[in-house]
């Protein structure tokens, strides 16, 4: 081999370590600033794998459990895009619930509501620039509700609360 094929062969081994490394390091890149959401598609719930803590009286055992052992509670979250809420309705039966809000719009500050259908405002969210998540436990009694956005009011997730 000539020191030239010599030459060109490594040149050839260069590009491609180069190019493996580059699309290594994007790939990498966006495992770690993905979150990991597993669906259940048998009762259609979220199990995320970030932080929610429960509230106090569902991290505490419960008469009849053994110490280790807490309630179930559901976690639901929404996104908000700039084209609304995804998914933009969501049934569930009544019971505790992990409601996770995610802001990936453009908006720097969103004020969320979360009303019966009927109008009765049950909670009001303001979320400023940098705060992209609403994370709170919320027990709906059966009923339709709406979560919008303060001022895109066509922004709106339904949320149906069945009897258990």
């Amino acid at each position: 081999m000539s020191v030239k094929q010599k030459r060109f062969a490594w040149l050839i081994i260069i590009v491609i370590v180069s190019t493996l490394g580059v699309f290594g390091f994007a790939s990498g890149r966006k495992a770690v600033s993905s979150t990991l959401v597993v669906l259940d598609a048998r009762e259609r719930s979220y199990t995320d794998s970030r932080r929610v803590d429960p509230p106090p009286h569902l991290a505490a055992p419960q008469e009849g459990k053994p110490a280790g052992q807490r309630s179930q509670v559901r976690v639901e979250q929404l996104t908000l895009w700039q084209t609304g809420f995804k998914p933009a309705e969501i049934t569930r039966p009544s019971g505790p619930l992990a409601l996770i809000v995610v802001n990936n719009t453009r908006v720097r500050d969103i004020s969320l509501q979360l009303n019966r259908e009927t109008g009765n405002r049950l909670r009001e969210v303001h979320l400023p620039a940098g705060k992209r998540e609403w994370r709170e436990y919320i027990d709906l009694a059966p009923g339709r509700y709406v979560i919008t956005e303060g001022s895109h009011p066509d922004w709106t997730c339904r949320l149906n609360i069945t009897p258990r």
